[in-house]
Formats: C-alpha cells, structure tokens, sequence
C-alpha cells in the first residue's frame, strides 16, 4: 500500500488573535487547524513503505548537517487559485536563508524520488477560501490582501523536519506525522 509522502516543517503557532482580526471573513475561509500548520518544503508522491524508509535514510544524511534556526512570520499574503480553493498564508523572514539552502539540497536529493519545483518560495498557509465565483473570489482576496494588520506572532525556532502523510477525508485534509529528522544543535 502507497501513502502520499512530503516533508515540511510543523509549526506550533496559536493563530487566535489574526482569526480574530480576520472574523468578517470567517464564512468565507477554512482555517487550517493549529496541528496541520506546517511550511512544505518537498512533495515525494506515493510510496511504499520500504521506499518511505530508504529515502528517510537519505532525508537523515542531509539534515544532519544543518543547525537550529529561526523564522518569523512577517506579511498576510493571497494566492488565486482559478481550479483550487485559494491561499491566505504567511510570509515568511528570518533566517529564509538557511530555510532556502536546505530545500534547495534536499530537492535536488529527492528529485530521484518525485520531480521538485524548479524554484522554492516558503510560506505558512493558514487558512483556504471556499470555492464560489471568480469574481467573489478575487473581491475577498484583494480586501484580506489590502487590510493594514500588525502580525503579533514571535519568531519561532525549527529544529527538526518532518515526513507527513497526507490523509484525505470527505470534507478535509489532515497530515500524520511519520518521521522527524532533528537539526543538529550547534
């Protein structure tokens, strides 16, 4: 049996005070729940589990060599989506650098496994708009992206990376963890 295999960073962040600033549009959005936050950084596709655990050795050897360190969430951004619900997501600043190079290494490990973007650009979506009409669509995004909000969020430390599956349900998409690989500490 195959599971729908990527790697991300899970990130425990208590949204409550932005879905309060955003509650004139909580019809509209599906939040994501607190335990899926997470920032992608690899899709490898279906896999075995006897492939899950080669590529875990893979994904160890690589991250083993980088360090704990620091994002911060910076900007409320929109994505349009025409065929898909569309994205409310984070910005992400810090230390991107690091979260970049770590990506890049890993994406051109894994490109064996599942073909990887050419181009990377981390982000934190926390929440999706429900699919109605195009235009609809575009008026709410283009209201949340023109709001003036102070993100109160602290930056966060990462110090490890996880292999999640995805588990689709009837209404809903929750993600089990199935491996985390620790950054080593300086």
């Amino acid at each position: 049996m195959t599971k729908r295999i990527f790697l991300g960073i899970g990130v425990d962040l208590k949204l409550n005070d932005l879905r309060a600033k955003l509650s004139d549009y909580n019809k509209q959005l599906n939040w994501i729940p607190d335990g899926n936050l997470h920032i992608p950084l690899n899709y490898l596709g279906r896999l075995l589990h006897q492939d899950i655990n080669a590529v875990g050795m893979t994904i160890k050897t690589i991250i083993e060599k980088y360090h704990p360190f620091t994002l911060k969430p910076q900007y409320l951004e929109t994505l349009y989506k025409k065929h898909e619900e569309s994205q409310i997501y984070l910005s992400l600043a810090g230390q991107v650098d690091i979260l970049n190079e770590l990506q890049k290494e890993l994406a051109i490990t894994l490109d064996e496994v599942a073909a990887q973007p050419k181009r990377y650009f981390p982000y934190l979506t926390i929440a999706t708009l429900k699919k109605t009409d195009h235009e609809t669509t575009k008026q709410i995004l283009n209201k949340i992206s023109g709001l003036d909000l102070k993100l109160n969020i602290d930056e966060f430390l990462v110090n490890k990376v996880t292999l999640f599956e995805s588990l689709f349900h009837r209404d809903s998409v929750t993600y089990q963890k199935i491996r985390d690989f620790v950054l080593e500490s300086q």
